[in-house]
């Protein structure tokens, strides 16, 4: 009989503590809509085709498989940060607009591509087609990202930022100053 409530309290226990850690994800991750689903299920499935691609290759290792989980977590903090970083600006969960959105989207596109390379290795036939797709989505993304960096895009708020300012053209600004100098000599007088 004791053992019957001990069995309820431990069920309780368990139903709370997912609870609460559900309600963690989704304050960190924001809304978890198909986008979050697919990328979640093709980070899972990353590593389970890492995993049997290790097998395969006897190159299985607890270390390397660690090191596979830190990286996911790794990205699920670039996730929370990009969600953030939308409530901040007041950017909604929902739309396409958002960062967290797009970081998904990139991080899905490299998931996917990483499943396509274990399953090859392994053995198993992908068509050409869907492969050249994601190479075509891969190098896409790599060259934004190159775009990005040439253009050294800095977001940190600063106050003498040029787009933040008026443009001031110097030479009118030296020729009123000038006339300024006239006159003063002249109310001097």
């Amino acid at each position: 009989m004791q053992l019957e409530g001990f069995w309820d309290e431990i069920i309780e226990f368990i139903g709370k503590s997912l609870a609460i850690c559900s309600t963690a994800i989704v304050f960190m991750l924001g809304e978890v809509n198909e986008a979050m689903q697919a990328f979640m299920v093709l980070m899972l499935l990353d590593y389970l085709t890492g995993v049997r691609k290790a097998w395969k290759t006897a190159s299985l290792s607890s270390k390397i498989g660690s090191k596979g989980i830190e990286k996911k977590l790794r990205i699920i903090i670039v996730i929370a940060v990009a969600h953030m970083v939308d409530k901040i600006l007041g950017v909604p969960d929902s739309t396409k607009l958002s960062l967290k959105f797009t970081m998904v989207l990139a991080y899905s596109c490299n998931e996917a591509l990483s499943i396509i390379e274990n399953l090859k290795s392994v053995g198993t036939w992908v068509p050409p087609m869907f492969n050249d797709k994601l190479e075509q989505v891969k190098e896409g993304l790599t060259a934004k990202k190159k775009e990005l960096k040439e253009k050294e895009l800095d977001f940190r708020p600063n106050i003498f930022c040029s787009t933040c300012l008026p443009k001031v053209d110097l030479d009118k600004l030296d020729e009123k100053e000038g006339e300024n100098d006239g006159k003063d000599r002249k109310d001097e007088n």
